[in-house]
C-alpha cells in the first residue's frame, strides 16, 4: 500500500502571499479615472529573481472581491518555492521584502501594513497544498491505496482510507474530499450491518463513460 501511495501521488506546493497596504496607491498610480484602476491581475516581468510575479487584486473598484481592503496577494508554486523561499531557509521578514520588492518598484509609495501567509509545507497538519497525481501512477495503485486495511490475522477491515486522493474522479479537489469522506462513511456503517448506500462517482475513470452515468450501489446489509 505504501509503494502504491509513493506511485500514486505527492503533495505538491501552492502558496498564497497576501499583503495588505496603508492605502491603495496603485489608483493614484494608474489614475483613479482611467481604466488601467480597476485591474483585477498584475504580471511583472521576472527580471527580479524572486518569480512571484503574478499579482491579484482584491480591492478592485467594482467590488468584485473585498472593496477598500487595500489587499493584494502573489502565488506561488513547488518549484520556485522550493528554489526561492524554503532552500535558503528564510525568515517571515525577508520572504515579505523579497516578494515585496518586484511591487515596489511599479508602486514606491505603496507601504506594507500586515502580511500573511500560511506555511503550508512544514504545517503538521498538511505538510503540503494539495496531492498532485503522478504521470507514472496506475489506476491499479489507486485501488491498492484506497483499499480499506484490514487485520492482520483476518479479512476484516480495520482502517478505511479516505480524502481527496481516494476519490479517483476528483483527484485533488474539495469536493473529491467530500465525495470519498461520504463513499468512506458508508462503507463503515455497511461493514457494521447497516442498509446504506453510496455514490460511485469516485471511480468512475475519466473519459471512459459519460459522465452522467455513474451509479449508485446499494451496500445491503441489516436493517440497523
Amino acid at each position: 500500500k505504501r509503494d502504491a501511495m509513493n506511485r500514486v501521488y505527492e503533495m505538491a506546493l501552492y502558496y498564497k502571499f497576501f499583503f495588505e497596504f496603508t492605502e491603495a496607491s496603485w489608483e493614484t498610480t494608474f489614475g483613479t479615472d482611467g481604466a488601467n484602476a480597476n485591474f483585477e491581475f498584475l504580471q511583472i516581468a521576472d527580471v527580479f529573481g524572486t518569480n512571484c510575479h503574478h499579482w491579484q487584486n482584491l480591492d478592485t473598484p467594482d467590488n468584485v472581491f473585498i472593496q477598500d481592503s487595500r489587499i493584494m496577494f502573489c502565488t506561488m508554486t513547488t518549484e520556485t518555492l522550493e528554489a526561492v523561499i524554503i532552500q535558503p531557509n528564510l525568515n517571515d521578514d525577508a520572504i515579505r521584502d523579497l516578494i515585496f520588492g518586484p511591487l515596489e518598484q511599479i508602486f514606491p509609495d505603496l507601504v506594507v501594513d500586515n502580511f500573511y501567509y500560511t506555511d503550508w509545507k512544514n504545517d503538521p497538519y498538511t505538510y503540503g497544498s494539495f496531492e498532485m497525481w503522478l504521470t507514472a501512477g496506475l489506476w491499479s495503485d489507486y485501488e491498492t491505496f484506497k483499499a480499506p486495511i484490514t487485520y492482520s490475522n483476518s479479512n476484516e477491515n480495520a482502517v478505511f482510507i479516505s480524502g481527496s486522493a481516494s476519490c479517483g474522479h476528483f483527484f485533488g479537489y474539495v469536493h473529491g474530499a467530500w465525495e470519498a469522506g461520504n463513499l468512506q462513511a458508508n462503507l463503515v456503517l455497511a461493514d457494521m450491518g447497516y442498509a446504506t448506500s453510496w455514490s460511485l462517482i469516485c471511480d468512475y475513470i475519466i473519459g471512459s463513460r459519460d459522465e452522467d452515468n455513474w451509479e449508485w450501489n446499494d451496500g445491503g446489509g441489516g436493517s440497523g
